[in-house]
């Protein structure tokens, strides 16, 4: 039954922080970058305070109770075993979030930065919202392949 729970918790926080993570990417911060960069940073600062928390839960959420299923279901009985097929995947899929968080908290910074330059700002963020669409929506689409790999034991 925990182990059903930890299951669960674990693909409803994956849901919501992906989810949250492809719609900045592909919503939010597009439209940000529409506005000048008075509004945009007004807007910044409201939206981050009301989503960095439930996106920093969720992302963490994501990684305790990834590790806790991947324990409880026996298929990691030792550290060797994280080198079979199976623990591979979960590491693959752990270093493709960080990387993601990573990547992430990176962005937030530049997007603050080039908020500062009301002369570069749509131009700046036009590349930074680039590269966030496709660097997100790769890792995004790489742990998704994962998963279904391990749900399907395809291992």
């Amino acid at each position: 039954m925990l182990t059903t729970i930890i299951h669960y918790v674990h693909l409803l926080t994956a849901a919501i922080w992906m989810g949250g993570t492809l719609v900045l990417a592909w919503g939010f911060l597009p439209a940000l970058a529409q506005l000048n960069a008075p509004e945009a940073r007004a807007i910044w600062a409201s939206v981050a305070m009301k989503v960095a928390p439930m996106m920093g839960f969720n992302g963490g959420m994501v990684i305790l109770a990834g590790g806790a299923r991947a324990w409880m279901s026996g298929n990691i009985p030792s550290f060797g075993a994280l080198l079979d097929a199976y623990g591979l995947l979960v590491i693959g899929a752990f270093l493709l979030t960080f990387l993601s968080e990573a990547l992430g908290g990176r962005l937030r910074q530049q997007v603050a930065i080039a908020m500062q330059n009301e002369v570069t700002y749509h131009e700046r963020m036009g590349q930074l919202v680039r590269g966030n669409i496709i660097s997100q929506s790769i890792i995004c689409t790489a742990i998704v392949a994962i998963m279904a790999v391990l749900g399907l034991g395809l291992y």
